[in-house]
């Protein structure tokens, strides 16, 4: 392990948060099977650059000028890499690349690169929450901020407010695990209760699962180069720890390298008879990977760190897709990524391949981007910032395990008001129902009470008329 990723793991994902690790004896052995999480754990992919999710939800095609389904292809043709004077093309488009749903009232479809999304929401596991009001800006950083930090009150500047995963976990008495080269601010806890303060205590960095531990050289190798080295520091360290007075200002250094050696060996130990899937494997190296290897990575990380649950007590997980800023020949920009994410053999439908029933049972993916995109193409044949979203909410536990399981859309999917905005410059998707109270709600089922902890202020925000989201986990 590099120094500065050495660094990164002790100092900045709270090594010295992790004593209910202390002295535990690894789990040497997992046998290519991963034991069911004792509790339900969230992970949230933050699609960060404000993905246009009306794009893989559209309004089913309809000849009428006058609907919805007429109006929407218009006016979003050109994103479609369609003519927007060509109604045949659009209908084309709504045959040839969309699988027809209706819920809530509204007909409309699933993009077919999404082809496990559609099967996910035939299960009875998805839930769309429309009319989100996630960022009150159109600036990324900003609108980040307040998706990460749960909060639509957060100000470009609060930078050091904690996350709501964090929250959770501290709330939870577990860790939050970042599976992303760099923590998102999602994961930091509060200090001593006070939203507005963060710390590194709950979170810990899994950046590369398979590479967490400090650099061990192989027998025969530890006079070599960087062996020697290593070998120098391991004794350093040791003898350090010796000599050093307990309230010496250094002590936390030497420390952390103790906790971070016996974390990293402990990983490791557990990893050791868990062979990375070849289906995994092959998301991020080879050649037929995602178009992010980055995501596909990230993959890896999760499933191991699903196999590790009990052992770091995790209840929530954070991870992120980048690039969906698509100003400009969005269908070829972005169905990319919706296919790395939902397609069938790709991202999740992987995973899902690869762990037990009883574990998919217990995770509930929250997938948000910070903001949406505007309601028609611009003149470049993509969509400029926007604000209201569709945030989804994903896994078995959705709508519960009744006989009358079913997907479920919450909040009007296509309002007629948008209709009378489409002549506008800029016409967004209004903003009805804040992050808080849906957050909040998955919070609940991870932990019950837990909404209230985590997003003190949830049942003072807006949430839109109709819609009732008790019902969305079971």
């Amino acid at each position: 392990m590099r120094r500065r990723d050495f660094l990164k793991l002790t100092l900045a994902s709270g090594v010295a948060g992790l004593s209910p690790l202390t002295g535990r004896r690894a789990e040497a052995a997992i046998a290519n099977s991963i034991a069911p999480p004792r509790q339900p754990i969230v992970v949230f992919i933050h699609l960060a650059g404000g993905p246009d999710l009306r794009y893989l939800l559209p309004p089913a095609f309809d000849s009428d000028p006058a609907s919805y389904g007429y109006r929407y292809w218009q006016v979003k043709a050109a994103a479609h890499g369609l003519d927007p004077v060509d109604p045949a093309a659009w209908e084309q488009r709504w045959i040839n690349d969309y699988r027809g749903y209706a819920a809530n009232g509204a007909d409309f479809g699933i993009l077919n690169r999404a082809g496990w999304l559609q099967n996910m929401w035939e299960a009875g596991n998805v839930a769309l929450v429309n009319n989100v009001i996630g960022g009150v800006s159109r600036n990324h950083a900003h609108c980040q901020l307040i998706l990460d930090q749960g909060n639509v009150d957060s100000s470009p500047q609060d930078v050091e407010r904690s996350g709501w995963g964090g929250r959770l976990a501290q709330f939870c008495g577990g860790h939050v695990a970042s599976l992303t080269s760099t923590p998102r601010n999602f994961c930091f806890g509060a200090v001593d209760g006070q939203p507005d303060s963060r710390t590194d205590a709950p979170l810990i960095a899994i950046a590369d699962s398979r590479n967490i531990a400090l650099y061990q050289p192989a027998p025969g190798d530890e006079r070599k180069g960087a062996g020697e080295v290593a070998r120098s520091l391991k004794a350093y360290y040791a003898a350090k720890r010796q000599e050093m007075a307990a309230d010496s200002v250094f002590r936390r250094f030497v420390d952390h390298e103790a906790k971070a050696r016996q974390f990293g060996d402990q990983i490791n130990a557990a990893l050791a008879s868990e062979p990375i899937p070849p289906a995994i494997e092959a998301l991020y190296q080879g050649d037929n990977t995602l178009t992010s290897t980055y995501f596909g990575l990230q993959i890896r990380n999760l499933r191991d760190s699903l196999a590790l649950a009990n052992t770091l007590n995790l209840c929530a997980l954070s991870m992120e897709y980048g690039g969906w800023d698509s100003h400009k020949g969005q269908k070829d920009f972005i169905e990319p990524k919706l296919e790395d994410l939902f397609g069938l053999g790709k991202g999740l439908d992987t995973l899902y391949q690869e762990i037990p029933r009883e574990v998919a049972d217990k995770l509930v993916f929250v997938i948000a981007g910070e903001f949406g995109r505007q309601l028609k193409a611009n003149g470049a044949g993509g969509c400029d910032h926007g604000r209201g979203n569709t945030l989804l909410v994903i896994g078995n536990p959705v709508n519960g395990f009744g006989a009358d399981k079913v997907s479920t859309a919450y909040g009007d999917m296509f309002p007629l008001e948008e209709l009378d905005r489409l002549d506008q410059k800029t016409p967004d998707i209004n903003g009805q129902t804040s992050i808080e109270p849906v957050l909040a709600r998955v919070c609940d089922y991870v932990a019950p009470g837990a909404g209230n902890a985590v997003f003190p202020n949830h049942a003072l925000r807006i949430v839109e008329p109709g819609v009732d989201l008790d019902g969305l986990l079971g």
